[in-house]
Formats: C-alpha cells, sequence, structure tokens
C-alpha cells in the first residue's frame, strides 16, 4: 500500500495528539512486573503497539485492547522465548530483557529489529546487567541472560533511552538499591518511572541524569494515562510552517517541545501555547533559514524531529545546516527529497538544506518511520502529486494518519497495491 497526495494546500485546523508511542512501549513491557491486572489509557492504535501485545501473550499474559484503553492481566504469566518474527519488527523488544530478569530471573531472546537507522548496539543494556549480577551470552541471532539481578550502582556512557529504561525495568523488583547515573532525561522516562511508582515501585530522579530505584517485593496493578505524544505534535507543528496554514495541537505538555518550537520560532513562525495545546504559524508568508540544528539528547533538539523540521525549511530563505549525532543512518531521507528538488546535499553527518522557490511531488519510499512522516509534509508542500511508498514505517507511530491530515484540508489517500 501506498499515499497518494495532492500537494500545494494550506493545512489548517485543531487536532488532538495520541498517546504517546515511545511511552506505551515500555509501560506495557512494565506489565509484565506486575502480578494482577493493569489498565492503560490514551493508548494509540499502531502497529508497534499491536505487535507488542503479541509479545506479552507469548507469555500467556492475557490482553484486550478497545477505544484506546488496553487491559492487561499478568497474573498467570510465565517464561517464554519471543519468536524470532516478533522481535525482528520491533527495536523495543529489548527491553523484555529486562522485564524478564526482574520476574522470571533469566532471559532469552532474538536480537531486537525496528526501523534501520544505523549502529544501534544494547551492549550498555548488558553491561548494566552484568553489574547486577546477571550472566549475559549475546552470540550472533540471540541473547541469553541468567540470574535475578540485584541492586548495584550503574554508570551509563551515554544517556541511552533503552538502557536507562531496561535498567529500570530490572531494577524495579531486585533486592537492594540501583543508581543510574548519567541516565537518560526524556518525558517518556518520566512516564515508565510514574506508571511504576503508581503499582507500588520506588522510584526517585527520574527527569534527572541520576535515578534510584530501591526493589520492592511486588506491583499492584492500576489505571494509569499515557502521555501525550510529543514527536506526533512536533509533526503536525512542522507540516503547518510548512504548508503556510495553522494548525493547534492539544494533549500534549508543551515544555516537552521547547527545543523543537524553539527552532520554528527562529525559522520566523508564531508560537502560542496554552494549557496543554500549541499552535503555529508564519508570522509573515516566508519561512527563514534556522542556521544550525544539532540532534542530542533531551532536553536538546530531538533526533526524532530532525527529518520533520528539515522537511518543513525545504522552502525556507537562506541555508540551515543540519547535524546529526543520534543515529548515523537518520540522514538517509535526504535522497528522497532531492528527487523532489529540494536543494540538499550531505556531508557525514550533517545535511546542508537550502531553500528553494518551490518542490515537486514524485515517487517516494519512506526509509524509516519519522522519515516516512517527513516526505508526507514534503509532498503535501509540493506542487503536483506525489505517492510514498513504506506506509508500513509510517504505521508503526501514527495511528489514523491519513483521516488526520484530512480533517487539516490535506488530500491524501491510503491506497491499497494489488
Amino acid at each position: 500500500m501506498h499515499y497518494l497526495i495532492n500537494g500545494a494546500a494550506s493545512l489548517n485546523g485543531k487536532i488532538k495528539v495520541s498517546g504517546a508511542k515511545n511511552s506505551v512501549l515500555p509501560i506495557l513491557t512494565a506489565t509484565l512486573l506486575i502480578d494482577g491486572k493493569t489498565v492503560l489509557t490514551n493508548c494509540p492504535d499502531i502497529s508497534d503497539v499491536r505487535c507488542t501485545l503479541q509479545m506479552l501473550e507469548s507469555f500467556g499474559v492475557k490482553v484486550s485492547f478497545c477505544d484506546g484503553q488496553i487491559t492487561v492481566d499478568a497474573t498467570d504469566a510465565r517464561f517464554c522465548e519471543i519468536s524470532k518474527t516478533l522481535c525482528s519488527q520491533l527495536r523495543s523488544a529489548s527491553l523484555f530483557l529486562g522485564a524478564c530478569i526482574a520476574r522470571f530471573g533469566k532471559a532469552e531472546q532474538y536480537l531486537p529489529g525496528g526501523c534501520m537507522l544505523g549502529n544501534r548496539p544494547i551492549d550498555l543494556h548488558l553491561c548494566a546487567f552484568e553489574k547486577m549480577g546477571v550472566r549475559c551470552a549475546c552470540e550472533k541471532e540471540g541473547i541469553s541472560c541468567k540470574n535475578s539481578p540485584h541492586g548495584t550502582d550503574v554508570f551509563l556512557s551515554f544517556p541511552s533511552v533503552g538502557a536507562t529504561e531496561n535498567i529500570i525495568l530490572a531494577a524495579t523488583l531486585a533486592n537492594g538499591t540501583t543508581t543510574v547515573t548519567g541516565a537518560a532525561r526524556e518525558p517518556e522516562i518520566c512516564d515508565l518511572c510514574g506508571f511504576l511508582n503508581k503499582a507500588g515501585a520506588k522510584i526517585s530522579g527520574a527527569g534527572t541524569d541520576r535515578i534510584i530505584i530501591q526493589g520492592v517485593e511486588n506491583l499492584c496493578g492500576i489505571t494509569y494515562n499515557i502521555m501525550g505524544d510529543r514527536i506526533e505534535a512536533a509533526t503536525y507543528l512542522a507540516l503547518a510552517l510548512a504548508t503556510d496554514g495553522k494548525i493547534t495541537v492539544c494533549g500534549v505538555n508543551p515544555v516537552h517541545l521547547s527545543a523543537v518550537t524553539e527552532c520554528m520560532l527562529k525559522s520566523g513562525a508564531t508560537v502560542v501555547t496554552k494549557g496543554d495545546e500549541i499552535t503555529v504559524c508564519r508570522f509573515s508568508h516566508f519561512l527563514f533559514a534556522c542556521d544550525e540544528l544539532v540532534t542530542a539528547p533531551y532536553p536538546a533538539f530531538p533526533t526524532d524531529a530532525q527529518s520533520l523540521v528539515m522537511a518543513m525549511l525545504l522552502k525556507s530563505i537562506g541555508v540551515t545546516y543540519i547535524t546529526e549525532r543520534i543515529f548515523d543512518k537518520r540522514l538517509t531521507v535526504c535522497k528522497e527529497l532531492v528527487k523532489m528538488g529540494a536543494d540538499v546535499t550531505v556531508c557525514n553527518n550533517t545535511a546542508r538544506v537550502r531553500g528553494v522557490e518551490s518542490i515537486y511531488g514524485c515517487d517516494l519510499y519512506a526509509p524509516d518511520l519519522r522519515s516516512g512522516a517527513a516526505l508526507v509534509i514534503a509532498a503535501l508542500s509540493a506542487k503536483g502529486s506525489s505517492r510514498i511508498y513504506g506506509v508500513e514505517y509510517i504505521q508503526r507511530g501514527y495511528e489514523d494518519f491519513e483521516n488526520k491530515l484530512c480533517a487539516l484540508g490535506a488530500d491524501i489517500k491510503l491506497i491499497e497495491d494489488d
């Protein structure tokens, strides 16, 4: 299947973002630690969530999903090895390592998959497990972990979100206290810790680079609301500016998007925040280059928003240099944008984006989730029609994407290929 898009129309309106993909996946994994029933609300119906639910079912966990609400009952969970097919679909499959060693004292898993963004090792995860007394072996296709974890001091040489989450999962039910120095500070980390603390965990320091987890004996079932997706919100904000429209996103914390909206202000946008809403439009009919953007861990500019803002700036006045410091293949989308007439050149890990007067629709291929969304932004701001293939990547992180865009005035259709 693919998207058929007719561009060059201003998009306007108000849209409520779905629950955060990068929150719901680790929180769903964490439900394996709870000997009882958990209810999660504001859950996005995306393929990554459906895949995670299948993984939970592999452990004998009972799950149901209806109208944004997921119910999980892990009372009778039993140890298993997740299938290679499921692991290959999802990078966050690696989080089941921490959950399994916490609940079962062992883990067996194939290497995780997900978007091909370059080198994404899990050595930080395994080194942390080793410090916690877990014996880990990594072979050509899989990972094996033995022993229940115990509390210890862990230092992360890089603030990896996945490693931080895995350590939290492993340490929550461990004997003793675990201190993570150099921890990731992303809002999704705070959401995971908020969920676990409500269930009875003892975690402090979330949102800082030093997180302390005091192990507890058990967790109880709760009801918890997933935070709004800041990257989905960034997508619609970038779309408003790319198409010279005015869009309000709601259901998101504006503080979580400060680095993105600061870039938009520099580009000549008007940004208004009120409660859980952000509204953006162009101050004039032009966008200006943002000089230099560098991706880095939160609270700096997020790698997930890099290609979205690049698509926004394709018709800006001036030159923007965008340096990617998280994933070494995140700039592969540039060759697709060049096919549209964009002036984008790449040297090592930096893209030089010189604004042009117009870009034009053509056949495009999404290399990953966020790049796919960026191509949609570019196609909606281009003259003529575009076909975007690789829709399955986009569906990993965006719920009901085409219908939400249509509500803003987009001419986009999902076409089933023969």
